[in-house]
């Protein structure tokens, strides 16, 4: 590949780089915000208990620059325990919708 076609891809797939961190950033921010939210409303820290994580997530999205593997696993890793989190969430919520009493109890 000529050498200015190899520079103008790199650039071209950090820009998409770039994009997609910052698609990741806003999906980080409404989860945080709509966790946040249920937190306040049923008084239930496991609603919480997520947070942090999301915070490591979005750190590690800032750091990745395309060029280390390990950031990519470690974002993998990441986002396996937050999947775990939210399907105990879920699991959690269809329990509390199930039955009849306060979500705050």
């Amino acid at each position: 590949m000529h050498p200015h076609l190899a520079v103008r891809r790199l650039g071209v797939l950090n820009t998409k780089l770039e994009n997609h961190k910052a698609a990741l950033q806003g999906w980080f921010d409404t989860l945080d915000s709509h966790l946040y939210r249920l937190y306040l409303i049923t008084g239930k820290d496991d609603f919480a208990k997520a947070l942090p994580l999301i915070r490591r997530l979005r750190e590690e999205t800032t750091a990745v620059d395309g060029t280390s593997l390990d950031q990519v696993q470690g974002l993998q890793e990441l986002t396996r325990q937050l999947n775990h989190v939210m399907c105990v969430l879920l699991d959690q919520a269809e329990m509390w919708s199930g039955s009849d009493h306060d979500p705050k109890q």
